[in-house]
């Protein structure tokens, strides 16, 4: 039996589609590999001549190199954007970098120094005493770790998220502060129908 791994090259929200049980389904595989190997050396250039979907590269990404290890870096993107509720949608909005220009954003995200989990949500980050949260404040940091060898594997990922769901859901009733519920702002369109 041979097992194929696909890499996707473009997880994003945008390319995630819920279906009629929310169960999420991945979308848009015009840029996936059948496995690492393949595409090593690949960057997605535009008719323009620039690197698109440039917003979630990792380092390495902005070097022509990926893999699995990029994607988790990308999927650290996705778990940002769910729990701002998307505003803001990217932890570098607000740094003065033009998210859609290469050279600024590859200058920025291949310096050492800088991490996109300098920008955690504000509503893990004053709730950062709570240990489920701290958890995932640190899984911030390492799917955003400059070193694609030290990101923690998908399944690893999925183990520890499922346990976070899981408790959360078992203790948000006794413990309000677990609760990720969106607050009626400006900053977002509520369905009234749906909540």
């Amino acid at each position: 039996i041979e097992i194929f791994l696909v890499i996707h090259y473009d997880i994003a929200t945008r390319n995630i589609l819920l279906d009629s049980n929310l169960v999420p389904k991945i979308c848009d595989f015009g840029l996936a590999a059948m496995r690492d190997s393949d595409y090593q050396d690949y960057v997605y250039i535009r008719d323009d001549g620039s690197p698109k979907p440039i917003r979630n590269f990792s380092p390495e990404r902005f070097d022509g190199k990926g893999g699995t290890a990029s994607e988790v870096y990308s999927f650290g993107f996705v778990m940002f954007e769910i729990l701002t509720r998307g505003v803001p949608s990217h932890p570098l909005e607000g740094r003065g970098i033009d998210l859609g220009n290469v050279t600024q954003l590859r200058n920025y995200i291949q310096n050492r120094a800088h991490s996109p989990s300098d920008s955690i949500p504000s509503n893990l980050e004053e709730r950062r005493y709570l240990r489920p949260i701290s958890w995932l404040i640190k899984t911030f940091k390492d799917v955003w770790d400059y070193d694609s060898k030290e990101r923690p594997s998908f399944s690893y990922l999925s183990r520890e998220l499922r346990n976070l769901f899981n408790f959360v859901g078992r203790n948000s009733q006794n413990f309000p502060m677990l609760n990720f519920k969106v607050l009626k702002s400006r900053d977002f369109i509520i369905n009234e129908d749906t909540g």
